[in-house]
């Protein structure tokens, strides 16, 4: 496919000057009516042999979560009990189990980062490879009707956009399922009503992307239709340079490309926008759940239900088990963008 057929000036048809390519596709098509859900799990099959690889980060994720959980509670234990005066000798034991706990930790938290982008980026050069030969399949036919901008938007960065999916959501998912109920079970273990008063707030924490689901997915498709739209017409735009020059369709050209960055511009901030408010709806539920347990705690403590030297560690659990569901939300919004791509 020559540059030639790309760069001529935009007709009165089509003020954009091409009308092909999986960038245009209309928001209300049927792949917009499939839930968010539905077509993140469709990239499972993506992984091929190397879901062993996202199952080690899986584990190495969980037990670094833990670890971390446990160290942060026995420090704060050895603090209280420190505060409280106990002597030397007493904390000699949880000083050793807090050392032996720090390397396993880091351990755990390369091997859950390695692990899971290893087999990420085995798995984008596999799609990558599969793209290529698809379009090597399909042509020349098919390229024809395809802007040369476009086929290396989906090459490329539609291809890109999975990363997200498999090296920052499917082991940051797998903690956020199971540690916050193991720390509530400890929590449990303290006093009854400590859980119960985390329990909502874990929930509430972790239903806040579906408050905006719709909106999310919106914007993800502006966004990524924008980007693709303006990385397509880029890409044209130098490839026939020497044509708009030709025709003296530069300054045409230039202007397409400014409403382009005028669009993609709008586009980010509503999806900035959305996640600005997504970032304060989860800071405020936290920072709530946070001081209902310090507030409970210290009445428990001073109605001598609770131990003193526990009211720290309970306060510093509450605040852990919260950090893997702010941490899925955090992801969960640009989760919006990969499932478009």
């Amino acid at each position: 496919m020559t540059a030639t057929t790309h760069a001529h000036p935009p007709t009165s048809g089509h003020p954009d000057g091409h009308s092909h390519g999986h960038v245009h596709e209309r928001a209300d098509g049927p792949s917009s009516r499939r839930s968010l859900v539905t077509r993140l799990r469709s990239l499972m099959p993506l992984l091929g042999e190397h879901r062993n690889l996202i199952a080690v980060a899986y584990l190495a994720g969980v037990l670094h979560q833990l670890l971390l959980i446990a160290s942060a509670g026995v420090g704060a234990y050895v603090v209280a009990r420190a505060a409280a005066g106990a002597s030397p000798g007493q904390l000699t034991g949880w000083l050793v189990l807090l050392g032996c706990l720090i390397v396993p930790l880091v351990v755990m938290n390369v091997a859950d980062n390695t692990f899971a982008h290893v087999a990420a980026f085995r798995a984008l050069a596999d799609i990558r490879a599969k793209v290529f030969t698809a379009f090597e399949r399909l042509s020349p036919g098919y390229m024809v009707e395809r802007r040369s901008g476009d086929l290396g938007a989906a090459a490329v960065s539609d291809v890109e956009e999975i990363e997200i999916f498999f090296a920052h959501t499917l082991s940051p998912l797998a903690v956020a399922s199971t540690v916050p109920v193991a720390t509530t079970v400890v929590l449990a273990s303290f006093h009854w009503s400590l859980a119960c008063a985390l329990l909502p707030v874990l929930l509430l924490l972790a239903s806040v992307p579906a408050w905006l689901r719709h909106r999310a997915e919106l914007h993800g498709r502006e966004l990524r239709d924008s980007l693709g739209r303006m990385s397509a017409d880029s890409t044209d735009t130098f490839q026939g340079l020497r044509e708009l020059v030709n025709f003296g369709a530069h300054s045409q050209r230039l202007g397409l490309l400014r409403q382009q960055s005028v669009r993609l511009a709008k586009a980010k901030t509503a999806h900035g926008r959305r996640g600005g408010i997504e970032y304060a709806a989860t800071d405020t539920i936290a920072l709530v759940g946070i001081l209902v347990v310090l507030v409970l705690g210290a009445r428990l403590v001073v109605a001598g239900e609770l131990d003193r030297s526990v009211y720290p560690v309970a306060v510093v659990l509450a605040a852990m088990a919260m950090a893997p569901v702010l941490k899925v939300t955090e992801v969960a919004r640009e989760l919006s963008v990969v499932a478009s791509a």
